[in-house]
């Protein structure tokens, strides 16, 4: 459904009412700038490629982390600790 001529003439009535006149080459330009910025945004987002991708065995990366000679990781340590607090709130 495209508007009607009279549609638009009212739309742009109701601009200028709104705006004035005199603020109508501003506002254009600044939705110009917008829009342009916009479209520059949109055609760089498909561009960006991750630098660096995620691995794919999360469990490699809790071996790399972990002590050599401790038993416990830090999520388990973390855990216990919660537990610990809420043993001490009963």
């Amino acid at each position: 459904m495209r508007p009607g001529i009279w549609q638009i003439v009212i739309v742009v009535l109701v601009i200028v009412l709104i705006f004035g006149a005199s603020r109508l080459p501003g506002v254009a330009k600044n939705v110009g700038k917008s829009m342009k910025i916009f479209r520059d945004e949109m055609k760089d987002f498909g561009k960006d490629e991750p630098s660096v991708s995620a691995p794919k065995d999360p469990s490699s990366i809790e071996s790399k982390n972990a002590q050599p000679g401790s038993s416990d990781s830090a999520g388990e340590q973390a855990s216990a600790q919660t537990e610990a607090d809420d043993d001490k709130r009963k």
